[in-house]
C-alpha cells in the first residue's frame, strides 16, 4: 500500500524533532558506544531530499534512516586515546616492600619415633609359668612383679644342694681327724709318711667339695629368685607370647613380653651434612630445639637435640641425629613415623620479601625495583633462602622498598610501570547487589551499553505516550 499524505506529515514531523535534538542524541548515542564526538553534523530533512533528488515520499522514509547513520558518524573512537594513555602509564604490575620479619632457619625431615631403653623380659630360670601378674598394655614400674614360674622344682634343688654340703661337711671332718691321729704317729715313727699324705689329701678334697657345695646352693637359690620375674624397667608393655601352664626356659628364643620406656621418649632422623657445621655450633652455643608432628595430626612435641652421629653416611650425604621429648602426653609412640623440624638458628629482623618476587637470571637471582619514578630496575639480590612463602635477603635491597611481585613478564628494566591498586575487601552476601551504602554500583562498559540499549525506547510516531516523543503531528 502507497504512504498517505497523513504518513507524510507524520514522517516531516519526525524528522523535525531529530532536526532539533540530534546533538543531544549524538552525545547519548556516542557515551553508549564508548565514543567521543567531533563536531556537528547538519541532519537533512525530508523536505530537503525532495527539492534536492525530487524523489517521492519513499525517499523520506530512507532520510529517517540516514539521520541515525549521521550521528554515529559524528563520532570518533576513544580507543585509540586510551591505547595511548595506558602505553604511557606502562604495565600493570602488582608490588610489595621489603620489611623486617622473625624468621628461622629450619630444617625440615622424617624421623622415626624410638623409645629410650628397650627391654625383652625372659625367663632365667626353666619351670611352669603359673602367674601373670599384669595386663597386656599396661604401664608397669621398675621392681612390679610380672610373671611367676612354679617354685617346687627349685625349691628342692635348693634342699638337695643343701644336703650334700651337710654330707661334705661331715665326710670332711672325719677326714681332717684321721690327718691329725696319723700325723702325730708319723712324729713317733708309728706309721709310714705316705699314709699320712693320703689322709691329708682326703681332707683337702673334701674342703673343695664343701665350696662346690656351696656354690650349688647359692645357684639353686638364684634359681629360685628367679621364678618371680619383675620389671627390669618402667614403661608400657606389649603383647604376651605365652599364657600360664606353658613350660619356659631361658633358652626360648620369644621373649615373654616386651617393654618400652616411651616417658621420655627419642626420634631418630637425618640432615643433610652441609648443616653440619651449624648444628656443631648450635649444641657448643645452647641447645637446639626439635618440632615432631605425627602424622595425621596437628599438634606438634617439642624436645631438644641430644645425639650427632660420629660419621657422615656418604652413600646418602646426611648424618643421623636424635631428638629426646619429655612425652608427659604419650603424644609420641614407638615405631611411629613423624615429620621433624630443626631450628639451627633465629633472625629476629630478617630482611624478606614475597618469594614470588624473585627472578632467576643469567648472572644469578634478581628482583624489579620501582623507584620513586615508577620506573622498573632489575637489581641483583642475594637469597639466603625461601621458607614460609618468603625469601630471606642477604644483600642487595634496603627495607620499605617496593619490588615486583606479579606481572614481570611485562616489565622494562628503566621503563615505568603502573603499581595496580590494592584488592578490595569482597563485599558480603546482602551487599553484592545493593552496594555500599550513599555509593552508585560501578559498572563495566560493556554492561553499560547492554543496559542502555535495554532501556532504550523505540521511536514510534504512532506512540503518544512516549515521553519526549512526538506522537500525532501538531
Amino acid at each position: 500500500m502507497l504512504p498517505t499524505k497523513a504518513d507524510a506529515v507524520r514522517h516531516d514531523a519526525l524528522i523535525t524533532w531529530l532536526t532539533s535534538n540530534h546533538q543531544r542524541r549524538t552525545e547519548q548515542a556516542c557515551a553508549i558506544a564508548g565514543l567521543a564526538p567531533t563536531q556537528h553534523f547538519a541532519l537533512t530533512t525530508s523536505r530537503d531530499l525532495d527539492a534536492h533528488t525530487g524523489s517521492d515520499r519513499m525517499n523520506r522514509i530512507l532520510g529517517a534512516s540516514l539521520i541515525l547513520l549521521v550521528a554515529l558518524l559524528g563520532c570518533k573512537g576513544r580507543s585509540g586515546d586510551n591505547g595511548e594513555a595506558k602505553a604511557k602509564q606502562g604495565p600493570m604490575v602488582i608490588v610489595a616492600a621489603a620489611s623486617h620479619r622473625p624468621m628461622t632457619l629450619d630444617v625440615p625431615g622424617v624421623g622415626h619415633v624410638e623409645p629410650v631403653e628397650s627391654v625383652d623380659v625372659r625367663p632365667q630360670a626353666s619351670g611352669t609359668l603359673s602367674r601373670v601378674l599384669f595386663k597386656e598394655g599396661d604401664t608397669v614400674h621398675e621392681g612390679q612383679v610380672l610373671f611367676e614360674i612354679d617354685r617346687a622344682p627349685l625349691v628342692a634343688s635348693l634342699r638337695r644342694a643343701e644336703a650334700v654340703l651337710s654330707r661334705d661337711k661331715a665326710e670332711h671332718a672325719m677326714a681332717k681327724s684321721q690327718f691329725e691321729r696319723y700325723d702325730d704317729l708319723y712324729r713317733q715313727e708309728a706309721v709310714s709318711r705316705e699314709q699320712v699324705e693320703q689322709f691329708r689329701t682326703s681332707a683337702s678334697s673334701l674342703e673343695a667339695a664343701m665350696q662346690a657345695d656351696q656354690a650349688a646352693i647359692d645357684q639353686a637359690r638364684v634359681q629360685l629368685h628367679f621364678a618371680t620375674l619383675t620389671a627390669p624397667i618402667s614403661g608400657r608393655t606389649g603383647s604376651l607370647t605365652v599364657t600360664i601352664g606353658n613350660v619356659v626356659r631361658p633358652t626360648d628364643t620369644s621373649p615373654l613380653v616386651m617393654i618400652h620406656k616411651i616417658n621420655p621418649i627419642r626420634v631418630s632422623f637425618a640432615v643433610p651434612e652441609q648443616h653440619l657445621t651449624r648444628i656443631r655450633a648450635g649444641q657448643q652455643a645452647g641447645i637446639l630445639t626439635v618440632v615432631a608432628t605425627p602424622q595425621g595430626s596437628k599438634t606438634p612435641t617439642g624436645g631438644q637435640l641430644d645425639f650427632v652421629s660420629n660419621a657422615v653416611d656418604a652413600a646418602t650425604g646426611t648424618i643421623m641425629v636424635k631428638a629426646i621429648f619429655t612425652n608427659d602426653s604419650q603424644h609420641l609412640w614407638p615405631g611411629q613415623y613423624v615429620t621433624t623440624l630443626l631450628t639451627l638458628e633465629r633472625q629476629p629482623n630478617a630482611l624478606v620479601v614475597p618469594s614470588q618476587a624473585i627472578q632467576n637470571g643469567r648472572k644469578g637471582p634478581f628482583v624489579f625495583v620501582i623507584g620513586s619514578d615508577s620506573a622498573a630496575e632489575a637489581r641483583p639480590v642475594t637469597v639466603d633462602r625461601i621458607q614460609a612463602g618468603y625469601a630471606v635477603i642477604g644483600r642487595g635491597l634496603k627495607p620499605g622498598e617496593q619490588v615486583v611481585t606479579d606481572g614481570q613478564l611485562q616489565v622494562i628494566p628503566g621503563k615505568p610501570v603502573t603499581i595496580a591498586p590494592r584488592r578490595p575487601e569482597t563485599a558480603k552476601p546482602n551487599q553484592m547487589m545493593t552496594g555500599p551504602p550513599n555509593q552508585t554500583p560501578s559498572v563495566t562498559p560493556s554492561q553499560a551499553s547492554m543496559g542502555s540499549a535495554s532501556q532504550s525506547t523505540t521511536v514510534t510516531p504512532n506512540n503518544p505516550s512516549t515521553t519526549g516523543r512526538p506522537g500525532t503531528p501538531r
